[in-house]
């Protein structure tokens, strides 16, 4: 029988595995996401990126560099920082999906993944 503990030691084996193999084809980067299961299979998400210089283009990068113009921003936007309540952000990603906070950003002092509104990363860019 399949139990949590084994999933989460699979996990972990699985990720060394990749691991090395992103080491060894720097051209990609592959990563395990959500994981169901049931009492005899359980089932990962593979997901695998394309590596852009030292970048990997997931698909919120994808995103943003496709939809940068329609936002007021542009493509060169991405990876630039700008501040928010005093604190200082890099912008990573755009999430289409999202409707009240679509920007992805990243706390630059520890590399916390952070949402925010269109209007509060235009006005942090200095575009508003």
């Amino acid at each position: 029988m399949l139990t949590k503990a084994k999933l989460e030691t699979a996990r972990n084996k699985l990720n060394v595995l990749l691991a090395q193999f992103n080491n060894e084809n720097p051209e990609f980067h592959v990563k395990l996401g959500s994981c169901s299961y049931s009492e005899f299979n359980a089932t990962y998400k593979l997901e695998m990126s394309e590596v852009v210089g030292d970048k990997v283009v997931d698909r919120d990068r994808e995103s943003f560099l496709s939809h940068a113009r329609l936002l007021g921003l542009e493509a060169s936007d991405i990876d630039k920082e700008f501040t928010s309540n005093n604190k200082v952000f890099i912008l990573c990603g755009y999430n289409s999906r999202a409707r009240k906070m679509p920007m992805l950003a990243r706390l630059k002092s520890d590399g916390n993944l952070y949402k925010f509104t269109l209007d509060a990363v235009l006005k942090g860019l200095g575009k508003k």
